[in-house]
């Protein structure tokens, strides 16, 4: 029997210049990215991205098992971009990081979207209760200054 994620796929449209939020995870969501260093792998290409200029980052969040990125697409295919950023990170890492197959996105209608869902994802460690404040969670970044990302 085929896993469910096959569905995700079903209408899934790259459009350039729309900020998706992605979610993907380990392979049985095993916490990798407990490890500093393989979690700076995947910090560093997801960095990388946006260097070339195939993505703009608004704000990122790498858990323990799953990444949450907040992201602009500057290129054609979404699919290619989380492909190159599995592939590079685990690269990086040594082969450390068995990623799960596929991907959660959501493309960002408007502005409090964006802030909205920014909220959310640099949230999620202190929900996790991994720690008190996001200040010091090691795994974060984001584009604006912490106090506009609430707005």
């Amino acid at each position: 029997m085929q896993p469910a994620s096959h569905r995700l796929r079903r209408g899934r449209r790259s459009i350039v210049g729309t900020t998706y939020h992605l979610r993907f995870s380990t392979l049985d969501r095993e916490p990798y990215f407990r490890d500093v260093f393989t979690a700076r792998a995947v910090m560093q290409t997801l960095e990388q991205e946006d260097v070339s200029a195939r993505t703009t980052t608004h704000c990122v969040v790498l858990m323990p098992d799953h990444l949450h990125w907040l992201v602009c697409l500057n290129v054609e295919s979404l699919g290619q971009v989380v492909s190159t950023v599995k592939r590079f990170s685990c690269r990086r890492a040594g082969g450390q990081i068995a990623w799960q197959r596929g991907f959660f996105d959501r493309a960002m209608r408007s502005s409090p979207d964006i802030h909205a869902t920014a909220r959310y994802i640099l949230n999620n460690p202190i929900r996790a209760g991994l720690v008190q404040t996001l200040g010091d969670y090691p795994h974060w970044h984001v584009a604006w200054s912490v106090e506009e990302a609430a707005l």
